[in-house]
């Protein structure tokens, strides 16, 4: 009985029934021509001829755990955390797909935003936009690190 105990584990892994938790991350080396790397609802996109050499960007699920409140969904890391200049100066555009189910119902869509953290609270990405047809917020970064969707309703005078 305990050699089978040891040994239902493997088993179960190698007809995979045994799910590590989490999504496995997704990276992609772009180039001059540009292109996107996603991972569940976060995309990152370089647009063409903004980079002069190559760059691998690599998203991973974050450790939601950790980080501040304020999230309307999973936290996700992109990396490297520093871009080449040209890339830095535009901003690579990032989109995050939302789920509308899992949104607050009395939620205003145009007042969401990506937010990627910084220090110990999400910072609203510039140039954000709702894309109602696509069912998504995009916006642009200087660099990488953590991301998600949050509520940022404009200042009022």
């Amino acid at each position: 009985m305990k050699i089978t105990a040891l040994i239902l584990p493997f088993l179960l892994a190698a007809c995979g029934e045994l799910v590590t938790p989490g999504i496995h991350p997704s990276n992609r080396t772009l180039g001059p021509g540009g292109g996107s790397v996603s991972l569940d609802r976060f995309t990152a996109t370089v647009p063409p001829e903004v980079l002069a050499g190559s760059l691998t960007l690599r998203i991973e699920e974050a450790d939601d755990a950790a980080l501040p409140d304020g999230g309307l969904g999973p936290a996700y890391r992109l990396l490297p955390g520093d871009f080449p200049a040209p890339l830095a100066a535009a901003g690579l555009p990032v989109s995050y797909r939302m789920d509308p189910e899992e949104l607050p119902e009395d939620l205003v869509y145009v007042d969401l935003a990506v937010a990627r953290l910084d220090g110990d609270r999400w910072e609203p990405l510039a140039a954000a936009a709702w894309d109602p047809l696509a069912g998504e917020v995009t916006g642009r970064s200087p660099a990488g690190g953590v991301f998600t969707l949050v509520h940022a309703p404009p200042d009022l005078p």
